[in-house]
């Protein structure tokens, strides 16, 4: 580029790159320029619509590809753009189930055998960028010879658009249908780097599965904030608050850097850094509840696309993390954390993946030891 400024090839090319990176803000400032020389060339109208793609301007990217498939309908990247607006036409669904047992200790949360399912089903998205779900979030655990159980179902709408994102959603205990409650978000984009988000439940699944068996329910917000240098940097931190019938006002705070540390064609490794630290207004109860925990661990991930033919593929994903955890009145002892994924992509539409884990904590100085697996499904009808 700087010994060629003004070629707009090479202008096409540096600003698909910057789109690859996650800045498709960016990406649209390089096109412009190679606007200036070639604004009908086919790269420069592809990057145009790819950029109205990720910047969710979804008329300018149906604009723009609407007059590139009349010029180049045999384009290979052409094709790929239609069947990606093509997928905003229909129904999707997404899935998650982890179950788990934890043994060892004689704390208040031994022998526990632990389940949450999340299951969501997405309407296609209409002309004005909205979206109806339903959605079905079950949580259960068998403690001692008790089993608690907290299972909501509801509807909702989204809208996305230019970056941004909101949702409502109005949901209900399925077991008896009590208990309704309503729930909002909002995330937005300021750049290519930074991103800040804000939800609330009035009937949070967040509140221990203890406490709802002792009969009590907690409403929750959270903010969060997300800042991206590049596809090899970022940082995160969340905040959140947990109120539960009985006065106790649960507060947490959460923050991490992730940085790739290598990467080639077929491997990519992250390196990781989290803290976390949670208070207690009134401690005790009939639930597991310091009045003051708190984590820092140190975590690696690697990927593997092990195979891959065209938009098929299978990723192999591990992932370890190593520190301490602190719990007031008991202090600090070591933890560890191991997991390792199957990552399945049939096409480019349906997907899953399947995998185990094991970590190892301490509560009230028992040490815990938890073995859990999860499946996942992903897919547009």
């Amino acid at each position: 580029m700087r010994q060629a400024p003004a070629h707009a090839g090479l202008r096409n090319t540096q600003a698909r790159i910057a789109r690859w990176r996650g800045w498709p803000a960016r990406s649209r400032e390089i096109t412009e320029i190679a606007e200036r020389w070639a604004p009908d060339a086919r790269d420069t109208r592809l990057n145009r619509a790819e950029n109205a793609r990720d910047l969710g301007e979804h008329d300018a990217w149906k604009q723009e590809l609407a007059s590139l498939r009349a010029d180049y309908p045999r384009s290979r990247d052409v094709q790929r753009l239609s069947a990606e607006l093509e997928d905003r036409d229909r129904p999707s669904i997404e899935s998650e189930l982890i179950f788990g047992r934890t043994s060892g200790g004689d704390g208040l949360v031994s022998g526990d055998r632990d389940r949450t399912w999340r299951t969501r089903l997405n309407s296609p998205w209409s002309a004005h960028a909205h979206r109806v779900f339903l959605e079905h979030r079950d949580s259960t655990a068998t403690f001692d010879e008790t089993q608690a159980r907290h299972e909501r179902i509801g509807a909702g709408v989204e809208w996305a658009a230019r970056r941004k994102q909101a949702w409502v959603r109005l949901d209900r205990d399925l077991t008896n249908d009590t208990n309704p409650g309503v729930a909002a978000g909002w995330s937005q984009w300021l750049n290519d780097h930074w991103r800040f988000g804000i939800e609330a439940d009035s009937v949070s699944m967040e509140t221990p599965l203890r406490a709802i068996d002792a009969g009590l329910e907690g409403w929750a917000v959270s903010a969060s904030v997300d800042w991206r240098a590049h596809e090899s940097l970022s940082a995160y931190t969340r905040l959140g608050l947990l109120s539960i019938d009985d006065g106790n006002r649960r507060t947490s705070l959460g923050t991490g850097v992730t940085h790739r540390v290598f990467a080639n064609a077929h491997h990519a490794t992250d390196l990781g850094a989290d803290v976390y630290f949670q208070n207690n207004s009134q401690p005790g109860g009939p639930y597991f509840n310091p009045e003051q925990s708190a984590s820092l661990s140190i975590r690696v991930d690697h990927q593997w696309i092990t195979w891959r033919h065209y938009d098929r593929s299978l990723t192999q994903h591990f992932h370890a993390a190593a520190g301490a955890g602190y719990q007031s009145g008991f202090g600090s002892d070591p933890a560890i954390a191991l997991r390792y994924e199957h990552r399945w992509s049939l096409d480019r539409r349906w997907g899953f993946d399947y995998g185990v884990g094991w970590g190892s904590t301490t509560y009230d100085g028992d040490r815990e030891n938890r073995l859990f697996g999860l499946v996942r499904l992903r897919g547009i009808f």
